[in-house]
């Protein structure tokens, strides 16, 4: 009679742990899931062959997804959940809460039928742990694996076709794992400045060589060790843009294809990294040609830097934009170097003109590529101004022995944010983020050919020397509109002299053409008056 009323009790948590699991994921990953575990009676209580399980996911795997991946999930499920009778019969079936348990192990952590809770680090360390058993690979391959099958299935909802590039997905890896490293040895290297003794520094330095070693060896060591295993779930708590890859990669295998497309799923998915912002198509109406400069994998890394607000519009905001409900947030690119010619006339008038957030990519005849985020539209002034969600970058990895791509925020420093400025004989003419004016973090003179990106450190962004020297050499750039800004209806470039509009004739006196009636004043309303009636 016990046993009997423990079961109905163990039968109800089940049921509601199953109700509250199904009611963190979404409508089509509920049917897709719930479809597999339903008897002929309607009942919930079938039990699913895992190996039947794992082979109706990978029937629906896009073609690209790493096939080493699929073979190691559907061994991890098989290992998990896999069980020997007292009679030595192989127990190969789970039910609907155990499917459950281990989908959200991968992606926000359960509690399992025996009380123990498992979160998404300690299920990746579990999974890396059967790959370094069964495939003998280092972790920086396995995280090779997960980033560009990722990356791919991120960038699906750009509506732009994906192109691989080996060299920035091992740029990216290698940020992945070392980043977060590499700025805390810059920190110890200016620390000689404020302390007496070296200590601290030399313990971080051994924990980093060591770490460093450890992460390509075939395959990490000691992984038997609570300690190496308690690396490896920090690593991934603070490697945010891994974690996020992780979990999609994990998403697409038990659910396929089956990303809602409700306008409210893409704007959370979006601001969620599990799908890439939209990316207009080129003038030229190549998909294929996303970006001369960026890969993929570069605008997953930039992307993750990105306010909320410059990777999808929420619907409240549709309607001051005037779009359709399926409408969003659409990455532009305005400026290219390639197309609009190295001119900085035209550079600065499309920056000006279209007003927003802007991304700055910049290729220099050494090969270094890099750039800045500016948040804060860009416009004609004397003075750095600028918000502090701006952000300078280096995608080629010259900055560091570990060849990866890395970013820095703005401080607090100082609020030598942006600045944009030509035309003016008393003041430097061009483009700059952080530093001070001769010495910036980021510099574009106004003849469009030379700049400089000064070292060893940006007062504003704490930033290296972008480039492998101070000063370089322009070979390409491009402009991304980010978020544009929402316009005032009663805000229009109507009729009107070039007299009204201070940016244009800037440009044109640019452009060697002296307006010589700038000076004069605009006629007031009642001098037109008197013109049209005169006594």
């Amino acid at each position: 009679m016990g046993n009997q009323s423990s079961q109905q009790k163990q039968k109800k948590n089940d049921e509601v742990h199953v109700k509250i699991l199904l009611e963190r994921l979404g409508e089509d990953e509920q049917t897709h899931i719930m479809k597999q575990f339903f008897d002929s009676s309607g009942s919930l209580n079938k039990l699913v062959s895992i190996d039947g399980f794992s082979q109706q996911c990978q029937l629906l795997l896009p073609s690209y997804y790493s096939e080493p991946l699929a073979q190691l999930f559907a061994l991890y499920i098989s290992r998990q959940f896999s069980s020997t009778s007292s009679s030595g019969i192989t127990i190969n079936t789970f039910n609907l809460r155990q499917c459950l348990d281990i989908i959200h192990s991968f992606l926000e952590g359960t509690t399992l039928q025996d009380g123990t809770q498992i979160g998404s680090a300690d299920t990746f360390v579990q999974l890396y742990t059967l790959t370094a058993q069964e495939q003998k690979v280092s972790l920086q391959t396995f995280v090779s694996w997960i980033v560009q099958t990722g990356v791919q299935r991120w960038f699906e909802g750009s509506g732009r076709t994906f192109v691989d590039n080996s060299q920035q997905l091992e740029r990216l890896v290698n940020n992945m794992l070392f980043f977060a490293d590499e700025q805390q040895k810059q920190a110890n290297d200016m620390d000689w400045l404020l302390q007496d003794d070296n200590t601290n520094t030399t313990r971080d330095k051994s924990t980093t060589v060591l770490w460093s070693h450890q992460v390509k060896e075939e395959p990490l060591g000691y992984l038997d060790q609570d300690a190496t295993k308690q690396m490896l779930v920090t690593w991934y708590e603070k490697t945010i843009g891994f974690s996020i890859l992780f979990k999609l990669v994990a998403r697409t295998y038990f659910f396929g294809d089956t990303l809602g497309r409700e306008p409210d799923n893409m704007h959370q998915s979006r601001l969620a990294h599990r799908i890439a912002p939209l990316i207009s198509p080129t003038s030229n109406g190549n998909d294929n040609d996303f970006s001369r400069l960026l890969s993929p994998y570069d605008y997953f890394y930039l992307t993750l830097q990105l306010p909320q607000n410059a990777l999808s519009i929420p619907p409240h905001e549709r309607a001051q934009r005037h779009l359709a409900a399926y409408d969003d947030l659409t990455h532009e690119r305005i400026f290219s170097s390639y197309q609009n010619g190295n001119s900085w006339q035209v550079f600065a008038h499309n920056i000006v003109k279209n007003q927003g957030a802007t991304l700055l990519v910049i290729k220099a005849k050494d090969g270094s590529l890099f750039g800045g985020y500016a948040d804060d539209a860009w416009v004609l002034e004397t003075d750095w101004y600028g918000s502090s969600y701006n952000f300078l970058y280096q995608l080629n990895g010259s900055f560091s022995s570990y060849n990866m791509c890395g970013h820095w925020n703005a401080t607090l420093n100082n609020r030598h944010y942006q600045y944009l400025c030509w035309g003016k004989k008393s003041l430097p003419n061009g483009l700059g983020m952080g530093g001070q004016l001769g010495y910036a973090g980021l510099w574009i003179e106004s003849d469009f050919i030379h700049g400089h990106s000064k070292g060893p450190i940006c007062s504003t962004y704490q930033s290296p020397s972008l480039c492998s020297q101070d000063s370089f050499e322009i070979d390409e750039v491009e402009v991304w509109l980010i978020r544009p800004m929402i316009r005032d209806e009663n805000d229009d470039d109507g009729p009107g002299s070039i007299l009204d509009r201070a940016e244009d004739m800037e440009f044109l006196e640019m452009a060697g053409k002296k307006l010589y009636s700038r000076d004069l004043e605009k006629p007031t309303s009642s001098t037109l008056d008197q013109n049209d009636n005169p006594s």
